[in-house]
């Protein structure tokens, strides 16, 4: 007969570092992705995932169109301190423009598989799981804000971009907005990221989950280079 008791797990006698079991697991995740990554190499990564990029460009063409222009967005508000939102978009993306792919920047989610200058200026080509599906595209980092967005005037600071798959089909529309905190310790980050409203609430969701895993690792990175400035 199974026990009745719900399962759990003391650790009696642990390693040295006061971290938690899924913490743990994230970091050595992110290691061996990086191991792959770094052993394939970005071109055999794309054609590695050909076929899955073939299909979410089927799928993102398909929620395009039956979206009929509306948009629903993916949104999270985080509040990191220590450093202020002119300290993380200094890091984030230098004085040159667009996020330079740098693998640090590169590992903080597991599933950005590649992130490379594009032929445009500002621009970069990425391979990134969206929702569950691995989505080849272009993102400019030259774009005004869309009239669907939610602008908050109070965020004085803005982050937009705009992603196209092949074909010049547009399935992002990135609008994130800074606000420093009246200390100067730190600051409050409203992330969204708008997709073609058909695309459903699963796709949005884990875009969400997507956001508060990356811009986490991400923040937690510029305040650590700021210190060893």
């Amino acid at each position: 007969m199974m026990p009745s008791t719900p399962f759990t797990i003391d650790i009696r006698q642990g390693p040295d570092a006061k971290r938690e079991t899924k913490d743990l697991e994230a970091a050595f995740a992110r290691r061996s992705m990086m191991l792959v990554r770094r052993l394939l190499g970005e071109d055999r990564l794309i054609d590695l995932l050909r076929d899955e990029t073939a299909a979410s460009t089927k799928f993102w063409r398909k929620v395009s169109a039956d979206s009929n222009g509306e948009w629903k967005a993916a949104r999270i508000v985080l509040s990191p301190r220590g450093l202020t939102s002119r300290d993380f978009i200094n890091w984030f993306i230098p004085a040159e423009g667009g996020m330079l792919p740098e693998q640090e920047k590169l590992a903080a989610h597991p599933e950005h598989w590649v992130v490379r200058p594009g032929t445009e200026p500002r621009t970069m080509t990425v391979l990134e799981t969206l929702g569950d599906k691995p989505t080849l595209f272009s993102l400019s980092f030259t774009v005004v804000r869309a009239d669907f967005v939610k602008d908050d005037p109070t965020f004085t600071t803005k982050m937009t971009a705009r992603g196209f798959i092949e074909g010049g089909i547009q399935i992002i529309e990135l609008y994130h907005q800074f606000k420093d905190h009246a200390d100067g310790q730190g600051f409050d980050v409203d992330l969204a990221i708008y997709f073609p409203a058909a695309c459903g609430e699963d796709v949005v969701e884990c875009h969400r989950q997507h956001l508060l895993v990356e811009f986490s690792n991400w923040s937690k990175q510029a305040y650590e280079a700021l210190k060893l400035v």
